[in-house]
């Protein structure tokens, strides 16, 4: 029984990717040359802090930051997906999406470096240049972070930019729901087949199938 059990599993992880095609796992699998996917989020998982230097800092749950030292310091959403192997490149666009202003006024904490542990800086104040804007900050609702391959699977990485940062009045607009559409580029198959795998790396890329 054992051993069956394993046999079961073994196959199960080989057909994961082999067979994309004929595989149900999750919506957040891509067929076809194009997908529409939407994404909501809680405006309750909101959080808004304030650092020493008296700035406001805020987070949302699952959520990174943008990195531009000197600029706003902004939650993000970062999404994987697996795509067709034979994806070579993709399209974004956001297709539509409801928004709502939050309450009161915000100077956001700019971005600081990255240092390792241990290691400090002086603070970077804000860039003047970013902070003077009179439209939204950072302008872009969606992009793609990069595609890359995993263990025999395509897998495309998504930013969602749900916070925009009005600096010039101190307001924050926040992107509650978003319908994306993504085009996909074809070319020439970039993986390769996966007889068998760790379960690490297989619970990395069923991971990767919702976000």
């Amino acid at each position: 029984m054992h051993f069956y059990k394993n046999f079961l599993q073994l196959g199960k992880m080989y057909i994961f990717c082999t067979f994309l095609s004929f595989l149900v796992v999750s919506p957040e699998i891509i067929y076809g040359e194009t997908l529409e996917k939407e994404f909501s989020f809680d405006k309750s998982n909101i959080e808004v802090t304030k650092t020493k230097e008296n700035y406001d800092l805020i987070t949302l749950k699952d959520c990174i930051f943008t990195l531009n030292v000197g600029e706003p310091k902004l939650p993000m959403k970062l999404i994987h997906m697996i795509v067709p192997p034979n994806t070579k490149d993709i399209n974004i666009s956001v297709m539509s999406f409801s928004k709502e202003e939050l309450d009161g006024d915000y100077y956001v904490f700019p971005v600081q470096p990255d240092l390792p542990a241990g290691q400090q800086s002086e603070f970077v104040p804000p860039n003047p240049e970013i902070y003077s804007l009179t439209e939204e900050y950072p302008g872009k609702l969606a992009e793609k972070s990069g595609i890359g391959s995993l263990d025999g699977c395509r897998i495309l990485g998504l930013k969602l930019y749900l916070f925009q940062y009005l600096p010039q009045y101190k307001k924050i607009i926040f992107y509650n729901h978003l319908k994306i559409r993504i085009e996909i580029v074809e070319g020439e198959s970039l993986i390769y087949q996966v007889k068998k795998r760790s379960l690490k790396i297989q619970e990395q890329i069923e991971n990767s199938v919702a976000y």
